[in-house]
């Protein structure tokens, strides 16, 4: 259990909690845009498809590998965090989530969570495991 984290899963774990927020957005407004589109455009007078835009999202949802993808990544991310004690959600935040597009260094995040940087780690890799379990990365 304590084995040490494969250097390319890591990597690959990272992307996916850094896209988090972004994908959160993403998979809010495609859900949003499947239930608000409308039955009447399909060219057929009194329409071919279901009537139900709820069950008609559901089925684009299961049918596309992306959205599925994507599903699955915001719930293996929001269900580790979920798991933490809130004073390590404030680690997790600054490191992962204030930038995009790089991981803050832990000495820069000290002052923000009172955290020495030996006990960010710690926090940080547990959490990076956790969502590489979930995510069957590990």
């Amino acid at each position: 259990m304590n084995q040490k984290v494969p250097r390319e899963s890591w990597r690959v774990i990272e992307i996916v909690i850094r896209r988090y927020p972004d994908n959160i957005k993403t998979y809010d407004s495609e859900v949003k845009s499947m239930v608000v589109h409308s039955v009447a455009d399909d060219g057929m007078p009194k329409g071919s498809g279901t009537g139900d835009p709820t069950f008609r999202a559901a089925v684009k949802l299961t049918e596309s590998p992306r959205l599925s993808r994507i599903n699955k990544e915001i719930r293996a991310v929001r269900d580790s965090f979920d798991m933490l004690p809130e004073q390590y959600k404030t680690i997790i935040v600054a490191r992962y989530w204030s930038n995009r597009y790089h991981n803050r260094p832990y000495l820069e995040i000290e002052h923000i969570t009172g955290y020495a940087e030996a006990q960010m780690k710690r926090v940080c890799g547990a959490f990076v495991r956790s969502v590489g379990e979930k995510l069957g990365e590990l």
